[in-house]
């Protein structure tokens, strides 16, 4: 198996957006993965081969696709909410 690159960190925006009001769609099943230090454990737990390309459908704040990315991967990440999207961006 090979080896994943090294993990880097992913801009805590989670917070900032909880605070500007927006909050989750519970009937959109959304969950905004908020912690940094989880999607690294999220990334080395997938054990992604290095060179590979991802696909993160439902990227919400980013947190995991910044984490991806800061790992030296090449991310594809999709989220259909407009407000998201634009944080997403960012």
């Amino acid at each position: 198996m090979q080896q994943s690159p090294p993990l880097g960190r992913a801009p805590v925006l989670a917070d900032d957006f909880a605070a500007s009001g927006l909050g989750v769609r519970a009937e959109l099943g959304q969950h905004f993965l908020r912690s940094p230090d989880s999607a690294r454990c999220l990334l080395e737990r997938a054990a992604i081969p290095s060179g590979s390309q991802v696909l993160e459908v439902g990227a919400g704040l980013g947190t995991l696709s910044a984490t991806i990315a800061a790992a030296g991967y090449r991310i594809w990440a999709v989220e259909k909410g407009g407000r998201l999207r634009r944080q997403l961006e960012q």
